[in-house]
């Protein structure tokens, strides 16, 4: 399956998610990641307070990402949390997108 191509922007967002333990990750912007998976054709949901909600495309799946966040940033452990869980609902890894 051919990367799919993203915003530079974007493409680094998801990129420092779904990086190997090798690599390093930054520190991802709440805004930055829903910009990343609104292109993809996710809705966001902001549930109660600190609880999100993203729903995906039927092209992608049917098993919505969900989010408990205390500030608009997520840490290096919710990247880990959050790599499982596209790697589970979306078969999603390091070479699923490519920086136009």
């Amino acid at each position: 399956m051919p990367a799919i191509l993203l915003p530079r922007r974007h493409y680094n967002t998801l990129a420092s998610i779904l990086k190997d333990g090798s690599n390093r990750r930054c520190k991802i912007d709440l805004r930055d990641l829903e910009g990343a998976l609104f292109i993809l054709g996710f809705t966001m949901v902001n549930a109660k307070g600190s609880k999100i909600t993203f729903h995906p495309p039927l092209s992608i799946g049917r098993v919505a990402l969900r989010l408990h966040l205390h500030k608009h940033e997520l840490e290096y452990y919710q990247q880990d949390a959050l790599k499982r869980a596209m790697e589970e609902l979306y078969g999603w890894g390091p070479g699923t997108f490519a920086c136009i």
